[in-house]
């Protein structure tokens, strides 16, 4: 895996990649995700998501340089971690199994090669990197059944990587609950509500002092959502 990653790891950036360096860029030169996307967008704010990835990134390249090995390396150690995890989470589901170990390892290794994996280790963007290990994170400590503290925070982590993928999450665990015990769909949404109301609490102090855009984000995520919409609907007529 790691061979794999370092030697693809030298390429120039492309599409949301550049978004994300220059976003990182900017924040150690100005401290904000504020920097000139083009000509007809001066002083543009890089807040199409909560930046924590951004900031991560430029914490690495303050520590690394400004190399592209800098700026992929956050990509690559977080999905370094999750191989981590996945073994973890593994061994939780086969924790009867007296082979439990083996089979542990064999499913983090065929995690570990696959290639949208190794892609992901190296591609600059958030779902692949930062998103991956906050959801595998709090997977394995809700399966550990950790305690209210260690799940709100873990969840929070989650929204702070990326704020709309909280849904997919959600309607993922509604739908195993539903199958195996309803009666702790409750404790689900009280979970979910209270991560989600700090998330917007902390979000909200952030922008409001720096002085950003706090609806950004969520404008962003509404407009691909009619755009999928529009393309749904455009090839269902076509079919």
């Amino acid at each position: 895996h790691s061979i794999f990653v370092i030697l693809s790891m030298n390429q120039p950036f492309h599409g949301d990649e550049v978004v994300f360096s220059e976003s990182a860029k900017a924040i150690l030169e100005k401290g904000v995700p504020v920097y000139d996307y083009s000509q007809f967008a001066p002083n543009f704010q890089g807040l199409w998501h909560v930046p924590t990835y951004s900031y991560i990134m430029a914490l690495f390249i303050l520590i690394f340089g400004k190399s592209v090995y800098s700026f992929r390396a956050v990509s690559a150690v977080f999905n370094l971690t999750v191989i981590i995890l996945v073994y973890l989470i593994s061994c939780e589901i086969f924790k009867n199994n007296k082979h439990r170990e083996k089979l542990s390892l064999i499913v983090a290794l065929i995690y570990a090669l696959n290639p949208l994996t190794i892609q992901s280790s190296v591609v600059l963007d958030i779902d692949g990197g930062l998103l991956n290990f906050a959801i595998y994170l709090f997977l394995f400590l809700f399966i550990k059944k950790k305690s209210w503290f260690w799940l709100i925070l873990s969840l929070l982590f989650v929204f702070l990587s990326k704020e709309q993928s909280i849904f997919y999450l959600f309607v993922s665990l509604l739908l195993f609950y539903l199958i195996t015990n309803w009666k702790k769909i409750g404790k689900l949404v009280l979970l979910f509500v209270i991560s989600g109301f700090l998330f917007l609490i902390i979000f909200f102090s952030y922008t409001s002092f720096l002085g950003l855009d706090f609806s950004m984000p969520f404008k962003h995520n509404l407009f691909f959502l009619r755009t999928e919409g529009f393309s749904v609907s455009f090839l269902s007529s076509l079919m």
